[in-house]
């Protein structure tokens, strides 16, 4: 009966943790639950590759913007790291027809800034006596309301074709 109960809890928070992925077009975001999903393009270049010929060549910012009221925050837990690495990562978006040449990106991944929390700590000073500080200990990530959240990169797609730009929610935090 425990095992059953085990293996429902650890089931649904997988399920909960389902990544959801679409297209976005250039200047065109997708708002979810509060939260924009968009891409600008800076540059635009062509671009000889070695013997493969003249590529197209894009700058890339892809943002995040918190339009929501609330805050959006990822509080550490012990099962954190089982699901995933990269703790913070919020948002990837992947260039899906990126070439890749000349150490160019094909994705972005957007992260959520620290969250500290203060913590009041009691020890004993040289002379035996109680002292209390305060100290900030980082509980886990957060995406505050009305900030945004940029990364650039590179990328290199066949010529005169746009970037074909998917982005994956990996993890929009708990609504604070």
């Amino acid at each position: 009966m425990k095992l059953t109960v085990l293996l429902i809890a650890v089931l649904s928070n997988v399920t909960l943790l389902a990544q959801s992925v679409f297209t976005i077009e250039e200047n065109k975001p997708v708002e979810i639950d509060g939260i924009e999903y968009g891409f600008i393009i800076n540059n635009e270049s062509k671009r000889e590759v070695g013997d493969r010929g003249t590529f197209s060549r894009y700058e890339v910012t892809a943002y995040a913007l918190n339009k929501s009221n609330c805050s959006r925050i990822i509080l550490y837990s012990n099962y954190s790291s089982l699901y995933s690495s990269d703790e913070n990562a919020m948002a990837r978006f992947d260039c899906t027809n990126a070439t890749g040449y000349r150490l160019t990106s094909k994705s972005a991944t957007l992260r959520m800034g620290t969250f500290y929390v203060p913590v009041k700590k009691e020890f004993k000073d040289d002379k035996g006596k109680t002292q209390i500080t305060t100290e900030n200990v980082q509980a886990g990530y957060i995406f505050r309301k009305g900030q945004t959240i940029r990364d650039k990169f590179t990328v290199i797609v066949p010529l005169n074709e746009k970037p074909a730009i998917q982005c994956s929610i990996l993890n929009s935090g708990n609504v604070l």
